[in-house]
């Protein structure tokens, strides 16, 4: 169902947009910081081939050599070539939502869904041990939740297992249309069980969206998210 935003609505996507990163400020930042961690593991490189040199052969290889200055600035422009690289790569399959954001405050219109769950499973990330939840609906679609307090206690050092929340029966979900924002999701209704959590098996890269319908069929969710 389209409804009207509500002025609470659209002062939370307003905030969205003000708080969405410009994505050329972002490239720079990754570049930079990228290049100081190849930076970093060229020092360490250059200090032990410098150590072996001098050990083995008694060269003088160090920043105070003749050739020093020149490998400085090599390996500075080879860094600084591998950082460029690496930002760009992860910056194609990033996207921007923010013309998207402004078509969804121009419209001024958002989604919203009422889902209905028979059954849930959960798995937990192996790093922190946070819970994602996958939800079967009653049209036989799965639905993915993450449960951000889990993550949080684990981060903390305490038990994940001990979170506050449950999924249950019913949820209202709502977002904007364009960008796929979620603006609110409230469940309701009874809880839904669930059995001790497999352990997720997926790397970060391949984790499906969360508060979205994911296309991993309910049957197969063991064997594709757990290798079970």
């Amino acid at each position: 169902m389209t409804r009207s935003m509500t002025p609470a609505e659209r002062v939370q996507l307003e905030e969205t947009v003000a708080k969405y990163p410009d994505p050329r400020k972002r490239a720079v930042r990754g570049i930079f910081m990228t290049w100081l961690v190849f930076l970093s593991g060229f020092g360490v490189a250059w200090f032990i081939v410098v150590v072996i040199g001098r050990a083995a052969f008694h060269a003088r290889l160090g920043p105070t050599s003749p050739a020093g200055l020149w490998v400085a600035v090599v390996g500075a422009l080879v860094c600084a070539g591998l950082a460029w690289s690496s930002t760009a790569r992860w910056m194609r399959n990033w996207k921007d939502l923010r013309p998207l954001l402004a078509r969804d405050l121009a419209a001024g219109l958002v989604a919203e869904e009422r889902l209905r769950f028979t059954e849930a499973r959960r798995f937990q990330e192996p790093e922190h041990g946070g819970l994602m939840y996958f939800l079967h609906t009653v049209d036989d679609r799965v639905f993915v939740v993450f449960d951000h307090e889990s993550q949080d206690l684990g981060v903390d050092g305490k038990d994940p297992l001990a979170s506050s929340f449950h999924p249950q029966e019913e949820l209202v979900l709502v977002g904007a249309p364009a960008s796929g924002v979620v603006l609110s999701s409230v469940f309701s209704g009874a809880r839904l069980e669930t059995a001790p959590p497999h352990e997720l098996a997926l790397p970060p890269d391949r984790w499906p969206d969360f508060d979205a319908f994911c296309g991993i069929p309910w049957a197969d969710l063991d064997r594709t998210l757990s290798g079970g």
